[in-house]
């Protein structure tokens, strides 16, 4: 009996000494570093193109240096498809998108150090072929005004940082 206690204690050591030495770690200790790249914490966005806004913009900070200072940036979109070329029958033929960022960006003690809008636009016929139906589901054709929004604000944010630095 004490020598299969003394053997299932030397299993458990050699289970969490294996577990240790593949630098496996518990679920609840996980760190994201690369959504705090930067010193720029980016909040969630909401919505499917605000999620791919908000991997834009981690990507994009993680790949800067901007600051060594702690920051936090939160980002409304608001995203606008408009009828744009009508026919004689009244109906679209193209459609302008539009995506609006509200940027707010604030130091740890909660002081805004940027608050401004920025947005960007294109203009795409309405899918009327298969591939455009399906180009439509994923959003395909949505990707590249969301990369050039994320650069608008990166912009915006390096403006921003120099500004509070002279000062």
């Amino acid at each position: 009996m004490l020598k299969e206690r003394s053997l299932t204690l030397l299993y458990k050591i050699f289970i969490f000494l294996l577990f240790v030495g593949c630098s496996i770690r518990p679920l609840h200790n996980l760190h994201y570093e690369d959504v705090e790249s930067n010193h720029i914490i980016v909040d969630v966005i909401p919505g499917k193109s605000g999620q791919k806004l908000y991997g834009f913009l981690v990507d994009f900070l993680r790949d800067i240096k901007l600051t060594d200072k702690s920051y936090k940036l939160k980002v409304d979109l608001i995203y606008k498809t408009i009828p744009y070329a009508l026919a004689s029958d009244g109906n679209a033929q193209r459609l302008k998108i539009v995506a609006t960022a509200h940027i707010i960006l604030k130091n740890l003690e909660n002081k805004i150090i940027l608050d401004t809008y920025t947005s960007s636009e294109n203009t795409r016929n309405k899918s009327s072929s298969q591939s455009d139906v399906l180009m439509h589901i994923y959003d395909l054709n949505d990707e590249s005004l969301l990369r050039e929004l994320a650069f608008k604000i990166i912009e915006y944010i390096k403006v921003a940082l120099n500004n509070e630095n002279r000062v």
